[in-house]
């Protein structure tokens, strides 16, 4: 015969209070059951009731042992930056990003924000921290244009000049550090405190530079045209250069506006001269693919091109020497820059003004859309033509464009259109030649 079950009370004294709990003997076996202390709630009254309780349900046979609670899962360590970043550019490789976007993002972690917030806990990165950054990489850039305006620029490893990082591009590391720690708090990566959820420090407008207003470069004076593509093409007829193509490659950037990194990944097969048109289908955004009108005169030098080029269709349109496609590097250092330097020395000698500062490929980008409102192209056709989504841009342009004079706008359709320009006050007189064949 099983004996029947007693127990008594226990009650044990930790520090100022005092834990109470039960022992007793159930079905043959010995049990002890924490209720819980004084401080919560328990007296030795409470315990005693409960004590009644229990046997009673013992009993009955209906008493069950408390199911013991699951031990606690360890908490994660708090990563570092470095270790969060890592894990963060891992991840977002899987999402479908471009190759640019991606080199982007690893630019601004391994150049900027790892060597100064690597080795913090992520929630060490305080707002005062970011300012702090903030305000290192605005004294790094000063120093780096104070060297370069001394004619000793300062110089990295690999004896590359190292240029001054401007407000946008602060402020695009600043973005990525949010994104980060944006996706931190998600994860729950960074601990609460006080109970307050936390906050991401490189949020809000207060951590943002102001943004700088780059000045407007706008190549769309006939004059400098002319001499641009006089430049390319002299310096293509150099036997002894090894860069071809110039001449053609200009005139895309001037007259069909693509993005740097679109034109060095056009092929022959997006080249249709029969429908007058470049197809761009390589571009960042939606709205960047798309098929551009040909200008008679873009027309004229394409065709040129194209009856040259030696490669297939799905070769690059603008190779380099090797046949390779170019980078947004060798289009500025191999063909622009030569180009520049040869069409100010042109614009010397034909005693007219030189280019304006701080010509590149995406200011070229600038002149077509100028270049376009100027003959009488509404806004949206140019935002088209552009693979632009921000009207903004486009009506800045159209602005500067329509401060053009009656006499400019003649000349500068007589020059796209294929009509030899005459000077200005003086009608311009088309030229009858041989239209190209595709």
């Amino acid at each position: 015969m099983a004996r029947q079950a007693t127990g008594q009370i226990v009650e044990r004294k930790r520090g100022r209070d005092v834990t109470f709990a039960l022992r007793f003997r159930a079905h043959g076996d010995r049990h002890y059951v924490t209720l819980g202390k004084r401080s919560e709630g328990w007296t030795h009254k409470r315990a005693e009731d409960e004590l009644s309780n229990v046997l009673a349900d013992v009993r009955r046979g209906i008493w069950r042992p408390p199911t013991p609670e699951p031990d606690p899962e360890p908490p994660r360590e708090e990563p570092t930056f470095h270790q969060f970043a890592t894990e963060y550019v891992n991840g977002r490789r899987g999402d479908g990003l471009s190759q640019r976007t991606l080199d982007s993002l690893e630019w601004a972690l391994s150049v900027h924000l790892l060597p100064h917030f690597a080795r913090f806990r992520l929630s060490a990165i305080t707002i005062e921290e970011v300012d702090r950054y903030r305000r290192v990489k605005v004294a790094e850039a000063e120093r780096r244009r104070k060297a370069i305006a001394d004619g000793r620029p300062l110089r990295d490893d690999a004896g590359r000049m190292l240029r001054p990082l401007g407000s946008d591009s602060i402020n695009k590391t600043l973005k990525i550090l949010a994104a980060v720690l944006d996706q931190a708090i998600e994860y729950g990566r960074i601990p609460s405190r006080d109970g307050h959820a936390p906050a991401n420090a490189a949020r809000g407008k207060r951590r943002r530079l102001k943004a700088d207003r780059p000045r407007p470069v706008h190549l769309d004076g006939v004059d400098q045209l002319v001499a641009m593509l006089d430049a390319a093409r002299e310096l293509d007829a150099d036997a002894k250069t090894r860069t071809a193509g110039r001449h053609a490659l200009v005139a895309t950037l001037m007259f069909a506006g693509p993005r740097v990194s679109e034109a060095g990944a056009l092929l022959v097969r997006d080249l249709d001269l029969a429908r007058a048109r470049l197809d761009v289908g390589r571009s960042k955004t939606d709205a960047g693919m798309r098929s551009i009108d040909l200008l008679p005169v873009l027309r004229d030098v394409l065709a040129e091109h194209k009856a040259a080029h030696r490669g297939g269709l799905d070769d690059p349109l603008f190779p380099t020497a090797t046949g390779a496609h170019r980078d947004k590097n060798n289009i500025r250092k191999r063909v622009l820059q030569p180009v520049i330097k040869r069409a100010d020395e042109l614009l010397a000698e034909r005693g007219e003004h030189p280019l304006p500062l701080g010509v590149t490929p995406h200011k070229l980008r600038h002149s077509f859309a100028s270049i376009l409102v100027a003959l009488g192209r509404d806004p949206s056709y140019v935002m088209a033509q552009l693979g632009h989504t921000d009207p903004a841009f486009t009506l800045r342009v159209y602005a500067h464009a329509m401060r053009f004079s009656e006499d400019e706008r003649a000349r500068l359709k007589a020059l796209v259109e294929g009509v030899e320009w005459a000077p200005v006050g003086t009608k311009p007189a088309r030229v009858v030649s041989e239209e190209p064949t595709a």
